[in-house]
């Protein structure tokens, strides 16, 4: 269930573009496992979007990864908080 919940988020932002791009479903594969693994521990969500972040910048590079701004969504919607962030 967790996996689906994760898997859902972070292929729904897409933050690399790559679902988008036409890439199978299970393309985050690794990076939700990395994410599921940082919830059993991490649920406050602004370490929680850093570190999620930092796990994209190591899989694609920090181009890539897009904004920082997408891995706080991700975040709030793991974690059902909602905080303002700019950047």
């Amino acid at each position: 269930k967790t996996y689906q919940k994760v898997k859902s988020v972070v292929n729904k932002i897409d933050p690399v573009r790559l679902i988008d791009g036409g890439a199978p479903e299970d393309e985050y594969n690794n990076q939700i496992n990395k994410i599921i693994g940082l919830l059993q521990r991490n649920t406050e969500v602004n370490s929680l979007a850093e570190e999620i972040y930092q796990i994209f910048i190591q899989s694609f590079g920090q181009e890539s990864a897009g904004e920082k701004k997408l891995y706080f969504k991700i975040a709030e919607k793991l974690t059902g908080e909602n905080i303002t962030r700019k950047n």
